[in-house]
């Protein structure tokens, strides 16, 4: 279906941008453009608890245990070259038993996300494993590039490969066959009685 579709679409993009020097390039000075060093404060709280709770926040969404520090700017630059890839960031916030406190944020795998629109309302659905997960909205985020109403996947901005590399193809076999017309000369042969 179109589950399936969309996840070879987002592992053909990766797979480019993984392995193409100028799309890596690209999509990592972007990346490094819209997530530049932010500086965080707490205008109401003292220098000392505003620091204690950003450091805390900053331990709290490092998504890799051993990475002690930057869990806010690995975070930010994680968000950014998603959502220029894969047109899309998801991921779900973890709550302690109270649901007072952030334990952890877990990005998730946008190839694994599948969306049906119920009651004009759209539904996500996280697939693994042969299992079929609808996400809580209240502990999901989810944000979608250039997303619209009638389509809340988002569009990665790699999203004009397929129809460049169909072009291309194209192009390359119709070259080909002019080349393979023109490579026979032709002899002309008169007959006189």
């Amino acid at each position: 279906g179109s589950g399936c579709r969309r996840q070879d679409r987002l592992s053909l993009y990766r797979f480019l941008a993984e392995t193409i020097p100028i799309l890596d390039g690209a999509v990592w000075l972007w990346t490094r453009l819209c997530s530049a060093p932010v500086e965080f404060r707490f205008s109401q709280l003292s220098s000392d608890t505003g620091i204690g709770l950003i450091n805390n926040l900053d331990r709290v969404l490092t998504p890799f245990a051993y990475q002690k520090t930057g869990g806010i700017e690995t975070l930010i630059n994680m968000f950014f070259r998603s959502l220029f890839i894969d047109g899309c960031f998801g991921g779900e916030i973890v709550l302690d038993d109270q649901g007072k406190s952030i334990l952890k944020f877990i990005p998730c795998d946008n190839r694994l996300l599948s969306f049906e629109q119920s009651n004009n309302y759209w539904q996500i659905y996280y697939e693994n494993d042969s299992r079929r997960v609808k996400v809580d909205p209240g502990s999901f985020y989810y944000t979608g590039l250039d997303a619209t109403l009638h389509d809340p996947r988002g569009i990665s901005i790699l999203s004009s490969i397929g129809f460049i590399s169909h072009l291309e193809q194209k192009l390359i076999n119709d070259m080909s066959k002019t080349l393979e017309k023109a490579g026979y000369q032709r002899i002309q042969v008169q007959l006189a009685k």
